[in-house]
């Protein structure tokens, strides 16, 4: 895969400073992927991370404006096969509470998955997840960095940098 993570290390790191801008990183970033990837969102409330997968859903050709945040529903599904999943891992404690989900299931259902707060389930991430860091600079102004490329290791804790 070294054609796509070049082309990926070219979209980041990437400073954006407006929601529009956000979702458009997103959706070129889509223009990236292929249907199976799982792509994992690291970064504090707020940090634009609903904002990305709104922009990721858009290139994946899901209406972004369906797109919200599962913080309290934990999973979204969307597309009319449910080839795009959202999740949202925050009110979660544990890998067991992730596996009692049906992860293993979403993850090899070649669907694209897309997990904010991966942090408490990173062992259960395949080994090509892509990894993604978001930081929020003030006002609408984020940062968004690559933390591993497909074909790298787990989930990274950010805890560890």
């Amino acid at each position: 895969m070294p054609g796509i993570e070049n082309e990926l290390s070219a979209l980041f790191p990437r400073t954006t400073t407006s929601p529009e801008e956000t979702r458009n990183v997103g959706e070129a970033c889509a223009g990236h992927l292929a249907a199976g990837s799982v792509i994992a969102l690291v970064g504090s409330l707020g940090a634009g991370k609903t904002q990305f997968v709104k922009g990721l859903a858009r290139g994946f050709g899901i209406n972004p404006n369906d797109v919200s945040s599962p913080t309290f529903s934990i999973v979204h599904e969307y597309g009319d096969d449910g080839s795009f999943v959202h999740m949202d891992l925050y009110r979660l404690n544990s890998e067991s509470e992730v596996a009692d989900l049906g992860f293993e299931e979403y993850i090899e259902s070649g669907s694209v998955i897309v997990v904010e707060w991966p942090q408490v389930a990173r062992e259960l991430f395949p080994s090509d997840t892509l990894s993604l860091s978001f930081s929020h600079l003030g006002g609408d102004k984020r940062v968004i960095e690559l933390l591993s490329k497909p074909s790298r290791t787990k989930v990274p804790d950010p805890s560890n940098s």
